[in-house]
């Protein structure tokens, strides 16, 4: 990738202007054409750098309700699955996570180092509960062991991979972080949703199509993207990348036990840094003692090490559990309303 296509990536991944020709308008920012624009993005997504365009929904704010699970899935021996032992298959964690991977609300669902070795989210509409369908997935698969680990507070939620700066670019000053308010719901119709998930088309007037679809004219359906994104329906519309594809090899999540009232300053410590997407306070438990999670890229395992001991330092916390990514199983866009 040369300079233009990074400070592409860098672009979609943040705003994805809401005009009419929207390519046109990115291309004016960075010195070039729509044409040039388009092509570019083309030939990323057939790369597979880019893995889609479009509306990023605010699960909660749209009624739906999501929780990461975390399962300790025996890996060798027999397993206990819907009341009778059977054989474990050459890989009981591949067994277990294809049956998770097939849930239509599992939209992440990776193997990681651990004692509890499957992490998964499960999005459902509020109308479900979640608890009762991890212990249900739990009993499907003979799980005994098993973490619930809803929210209690998001602090960042921002996945952004930043390719035009340097790898080991300056960690943000530190001050306290609120955590991001409570969404209240808001009345998007499920038709809207369910045209603005789908990836957008790579030409001149991409919104085009779901106007059609939709009956609105561009301009209506631009103003209600506008709308809802000040509502907190939509966080954005925007690109998301394949970290690996586009040079961020390493990823890790990190789960830390900040003794009482150091937590606020260990979520700031941890949002100042560039390298963290996620930052989010769960429950605990007699099993689990970890109250805050962090998810971390880099270019290098080295490179998330180094974050993770800025942090440490910084906050002056030194229990937390890595938990690095050994193989993904699934990752895909939250489909709404299908």
């Amino acid at each position: 990738m040369d300079t233009l296509d990074k400070d592409l990536l860098t672009a979609l991944q943040s705003e994805f202007p809401l005009e009419v020709r929207p390519f046109d308008a990115l291309g004016r920012k960075l010195g070039t054409n729509e044409r040039e624009i388009i092509d570019r993005v083309t030939a990323l997504k057939a790369e597979g750098i880019i893995r889609q365009i479009s509306a990023i929904f605010d699960s909660a704010s749209i009624g739906y309700r999501s929780t990461l699970i975390a399962f300790s899935v025996p890996e060798e021996g027999s397993q206990r699955s819907a009341g009778k032992r059977t054989e474990t298959p050459d890989s009981n964690i591949e067994r277990v996570a294809a049956s998770i991977s097939a849930h239509e609300g599992v939209s992440h669902n990776y193997q990681r180092v651990g004692h509890y070795n499957l992490w998964f989210t499960l999005t459902l509409p509020q109308r479900k509960s979640t608890e009762k369908e991890a212990a249900r997935l739990a009993r499907l698969n003979g799980i005994d062991d098993w973490q619930f680990l809803p929210a209690i507070r998001t602090f960042k939620i921002r996945f952004q991979l930043d390719m035009s700066k340097k790898p080991h670019a300056a960690p943000k000053p530190v001050e306290p972080v609120p955590p991001a308010p409570a969404r209240k719901p808001v009345r998007v119709p499920p038709a809207f949703i369910r045209e603005l998930q789908k990836d957008l088309p790579l030409v001149s007037r991409p919104f085009l199509p779901a106007a059609r679809a939709l009956g609105f004219s561009e301009d209506t359906i631009i103003k209600r993207i506008r709308r809802y994104t000040e509502s907190g329906a939509i966080r954005r519309i925007a690109a998301v990348l394949r970290q690996k594809k586009a040079g961020f090899v390493a990823n890790v999540m990190v789960a830390w036990a900040p003794k009482p009232g150091r937590l606020e300053r260990l979520a700031a410590c941890a949002v100042a840094q560039q390298r963290v997407s996620h930052c989010y306070e769960r429950p605990t438990s007699a099993r689990w003692p970890y109250s805050l999670y962090t998810m971390i890229h880099g270019r290098s395992m080295k490179e998330c090490e180094a974050v993770i001991d800025e942090i440490a330092r910084k906050a002056r916390v030194s229990r937390h559990a890595l938990l690095p990514t050994v193989k993904e199983f699934k990752k895909v866009r939250v489909s709404y309303h299908t």
